[in-house]
């Protein structure tokens, strides 16, 4: 929708059959100050029928007798309102009121659930000629337009009315080449519709020398590149906007970095160790910076902002890890009269947002990342999804006692919640001594399935946990190392990864899906010319009932994966990942579809689609 209230964009919105919506000032209008973007973003896509979490029972392990899903599962949404300084001099905002309200009387605390879960501003200040971003999220699908009013350092007012009805066009994914000197963003029609290229601003100027490529039709996403002349610089900010005939305009804020896939391990950076795990394909540790790391080019995600920061010509700090798993600790964090079901998010505005700010005044260079638990599932990747920089999750199998499908279900839900941000994914690698569930290490096969399960929902890097041992009262842990058989396939299982990085850093997932019912199916498209294919077996069960938490898996035979081609892929090379190479492989181009034939699917096969026109 066009947002500005400037006649000469109002006009050209209105050629384009967009929706304008006016922006109103409250006397006296702030000078030089205006708006780019003001959208809301509901968690369900009011679109379409099917909404990323269907199909699984999102059950808790908790103690509570009640369940949070579906009963106590309201799906809500957040407002981003992006507002930019034309004024000669900086400006610092504050978000005052809500509807009118005051924001510390509509603002969630431990002690109480309120309509605002929370909200920041990023940055603060502005500086002229650059821009900031409010984020709101809400606790309920607002019935009207939403009236946020705004205060300037020097007193002065303005509100902003953010319209109810979404948009049907978002960015889905902003990737970057490893120089930082092009940009790959992905458009997604929410309905699936396909839709004609338009105008791409980087930084509030046009870009002319950019391409824009439909992936298969009917999946609704379009990709955008362009160079970047100069290329920016590692951690800085900037605006992207993208207008889009008859579906208005979109802008994000993004950080640049050179979306480096990070292959991590949790566990104790000492010297034997870190050799080992380079050796078996990690280049990163969850851990607090260490010389040998260093010296060994690891990079690593330290807990709160120590450390030096990474740079593309050295090893260093890749995220700065915030509060653990905060969704986990709501519970516990909120006054024992706030509802049970109303806890999710207490820790957002006390723990998440405070611990950022704290790592941009030391670290203004370097991403913050915040990894999610599984507690009140799934509004947990929504509530705490467009925070970080990088957004990571953790579902855990055989831990949870669930069945490993959970996996990319989660996976799926998180990328859905956490778009355009990248997507961490960390899978179980361990065994839970003390736990009632997980007490044995996943199989190999289980490992593999969960690895790949990941890419396909296009996960831009992948942990393990964990390669330490922990005893204690209600809590005991595995070194993964310790277990031979998982260790060495762990180690091809990174081999292969390392392969698919280079495409899968710049790639965003297809909304489409090839499953069978032997087969769960994935695409991603990964530049213009490039698609990669994810297949995984679904043939496995864990005997949850057995002592031994028996696997059973069942290859599948003569399996046919169809998958949707773009228009300019008249031609294609197919390849392999297989044993940390690319090798030829066969496909069938018919009827703009490629069709491969796997006489067997043990656990999962990747493939690296390159097209070429005629």
């Amino acid at each position: 929708m066009g947002r500005l209230c400037y006649t000469y964009l109002t006009m050209k919105a209105l050629l384009y059959g967009a929706v304008v919506l006016l922006i109103c000032f409250a006397a006296p209008a702030v000078a030089g100050l205006h708006v780019v973007d003001a959208r809301w973003r509901p968690d369900a896509n009011p679109f379409t029928q099917h909404q990323v979490w269907d199909g699984l029972i999102w059950s808790e392990g908790w103690q509570e007798a009640d369940q949070f899903y579906p009963k106590h599962f309201r799906p809500a949404g957040s407002l981003h309102v992006i507002l930019a300084n034309d004024a000669p001099e900086p400006q610092t905002l504050k978000l005052t009121h809500v509807d009118g309200e005051p924001i510390a009387d509509v603002l969630t605390t431990p002690k109480r659930a309120r309509r605002v879960v929370w909200q920041w501003i990023e940055p603060q200040t502005m500086s002229p000629g650059s821009w900031t971003e409010c984020i709101v999220r809400l606790r309920t699908v607002p019935t009207k337009d939403v009236k946020l009013s705004f205060e300037t350092d020097s007193g002065e007012a303005f509100n902003v009315v953010v319209p109810a009805k979404p948009p049907k066009i978002r960015i889905e994914s902003v990737s970057f080449s490893p120089a930082i000197d092009r940009v790959y963003v992905y458009l997604r029609s929410l309905d699936g519709s396909n839709f004609k290229a338009g105008t791409l601003r980087v930084d509030r100027r046009e870009v002319k020398s950019c391409t824009w490529t439909a992936a298969p039709a009917k999946s609704g996403l379009m990709l955008v590149e362009a160079p970047l002349n100069p290329k920016w610089d590692y951690g800085s900010h900037h605006l992207i906007e993208v207008d889009v005939p008859g579906l208005g305009t979109q802008a994000v804020s993004v950080r640049a970095w050179d979306c480096y896939f990070s292959i991590g391990l949790f566990g104790p950076a000492d010297r034997e160790s870190a050799v080992d795990a380079k050796a078996h394909g990690f280049n990163t540790y969850y851990w607090n910076s260490a010389p040998v790391l260093d010296e060994l080019g690891l990079n690593y995600i330290p807990y709160g902002a120590a450390g030096r920061p990474r740079t593309l010509q050295q090893t260093g700090a890749l995220f700065y890890y915030n509060m653990d798993e905060p969704d986990a600790h709501d519970v516990s964090k909120a006054s024992e009269s706030v509802p049970y079901m109303d806890r999710l998010g207490i820790n957002a505005s006390v723990e998440v947002i405070p611990r950022i700010l704290e790592q941009r005044k030391k670290d203004p260079v370097t991403l913050n990342m915040l990894l999610v638990d599984n507690t009140y599932k799934p509004l947990n990747w929504y509530v705490y999804g467009q925070i970080a920089d990088v957004f990571a999750t953790d579902p855990y199998v055989p831990l949870g006692g669930e069945q490993i499908e959970r996996v990319p279900y989660s996976l799926a839900t998180a990328q859905d919640a956490a778009a355009p941000r990248p997507l961490v994914a960390v899978i179980w690698a361990t065994a839970g001594t003390n736990h009632k569930w997980g007490r044995r290490f996943p199989t190999v096969e289980e490992e593999r399935m969960m690895a790949f399960y990941a890419l396909g929902c296009g996960a831009k890097g992948i942990g393990y946990f964990a390669d330490y041992e922990q005893h204690g009262e209600g809590e005991g842990l595995k070194a993964v190392s310790d277990n031979a058989p998982l260790w060495e396939e762990i180690g091809k299982i990174n081999a292969d990864i390392r392969i698919l990085a280079p495409y899968l850093s710049i790639g965003c997932p297809i909304p489409w899906s090839g499953d069978t019912n032997k087969v769960w199916v994935r695409a991603l498209m990964c530049g213009r010319n490039r698609m990669v294919v994810i297949a995984v077996n679904k043939a496995h069960h864990i005997g949850f009932n057995t002592s031994t938490e028996f696997a059973w898996h069942f290859p599948a035979k003569n399996v046919v994966i169809s998958v949707p081609l773009p228009r300019h892929f008249a031609n294609c090379r197919v390849q392999e990942v297989v044993n940390g190479s690319l090798v030829p492989a066969s496909g069938k181009v018919e009827k703009g579809k490629l069709h491969l034939s796997l006489d067997e699917l043990d656990t999962s096969r990747a493939f690296v689609v390159t097209g070429y026109e005629r």
